[in-house]
């Protein structure tokens, strides 16, 4: 129940300076369009994940008006997203304006399994075979361990969701196999026409590097030339992107790929000896290959926006059409000026590029690569029917 009479005298309501900091609009180079409030799907309330008070906006922006403080044990009742915000009434019937998503959880979320690793991927591929989901091997990381993909569904219109592609972005995986278990929750059997194939860790190597450290690869050689590449770049192992062999899987396809500059091994960013030089790359390339999809959607985090540049002529347009349907189930902005600003030779690049297959990279999270429990309680509730708009978006291309 909302306290409403309780939670109104919570907010202070006065001008001040943001307890959350950062900015949205002004992040990095990227040219993004206006704001767009994607309605949320279901119902949802936060809480606020501060120790002092989380600033309520005039608009989703950092620099925007401060027009309130929330204090800690403040309900929230969900009404759109936007960027790195969410829109939100305070109480019942109190303020509406907008709070950075780095700084809130669901009032109601699930706080296992966290962090995600290939343990975790484990336990609930079994539970996802349990609703009706097709399991399989894509074949096998530079340390051993199979890289799984999921099958959920009969139709024609095949889909391809991959996400860990970067080691300590844990936290795009464990919401792909989460969505994917919603999804069979909501729509046993599959929607009508439609198949999902899901791949929640493409680089298990890399999240076990990001997780537990080099101590958690199997091989020891493995190991050792991780050891020394975070000595020599005084990394911290929860920062690893690549895979065991340090290359950045994405990265390593080739789509532009001879002009990328980092040449030598660590923890991100290395292209690898040549295009497709890594074992995950390859299952992850020759399983695309085998198959017709309508779309690919990459998850990574974090930024909260969507890339979909690449390719050119009708191509280009679906899938920035695919990156709007996305946009208008998530309240993501998409990126217009990808090609000036972002490196090539990423998965995203290579399937529009090589493989004319609409395609587009979603970065999820407003704070860190790897997150936080209680911002990825919130980042499963605005994900909530974004599927099932995926699905429409896919059918209605047929």
């Amino acid at each position: 129940m909302i306290r409403s009479a309780l939670l109104v005298l919570l907010c202070l309501w006065m001008s001040a300076a943001a307890a959350e900091g950062g900015a949205w609009a002004g992040d990095g180079d990227f040219r993004m369009e206006e704001f767009v409030v994607a309605d949320v799907s279901e119902p949802c309330l936060l809480l606020p994940n501060v120790e002092a008070f989380l600033s309520l906006r005039a608009a989703p922006d950092a620099s925007a008006e401060a027009i309130g403080q929330i204090l800690p044990g403040a309900e929230m009742t969900v009404l759109g997203w936007a960027g790195k915000f969410a829109q939100v009434r305070v109480g019942d019937g109190g303020p509406v304006g907008y709070v950075h998503t780095g700084y809130v959880q669901a009032a109601d979320g699930d706080w296992s399994r966290w962090p995600y690793d290939y343990g975790a991927l484990l336990q609930d591929a079994a539970r996802l075979q349990a609703l009706g989901a097709a399991c399989e091997s894509i074949g096998r990381s530079a340390d051993g361990r199979e890289i799984l993909a999921f099958r959920f569904g009969s139709g024609s219109c095949h889909i391809l969701i991959q996400a860990d592609m970067h080691g300590r972005e844990g936290m795009s995986g464990r919401l792909a196999a989460d969505l994917l278990m919603r999804l069979a929750q909501e729509h046993p059997g599959g929607i009508e026409g439609v198949t999902f194939h899901v791949i929640p860790m493409v680089n298990p190597d890399g999240v076990t590097i990001a997780v537990h450290g080099p101590d958690g690869l199997n091989d020891p050689s493995l190991a050792a030339s991780v050891r020394t590449m975070l000595a020599a770049e005084g990394g911290d192992f929860r920062d690893w992107k690549a895979n065991a062999r340090g290359v950045d899987l994405n990265r390593n396809f080739p789509a532009d790929w001879e002009a990328l500059s980092v040449q030598s091994p660590g923890s991100e960013r290395f292209r690898g000896p040549q295009p497709l030089s890594e074992p995950e790359s390859i299952a992850l390339a020759e399983f695309v290959q085998a198959q017709d999809f309508a779309a690919t959607v990459s998850y990574h985090s974090y930024g909260s926006l969507i890339y979909f540049q690449g390719a050119q002529g009708g191509l280009q347009a679906r899938a920035e059409s695919l990156a709007q349907a996305i946009g208008d189930a998530t309240g993501y902005p998409l990126v217009r000026n990808e090609l000036s600003t972002v490196e090539r030779g990423g998965f995203k690049d290579w399937a529009l590029m090589n493989c004319a297959v609409p395609s587009v990279t979603v970065e999820t999270g407003a704070l860190t690569g790897s997150g936080s429990l209680q911002e990825y309680t919130a980042l499963l509730l605005r994900h909530a029917g974004s599927w099932e708009r995926l699905a429409e978006w896919a059918l209605a291309q047929q």
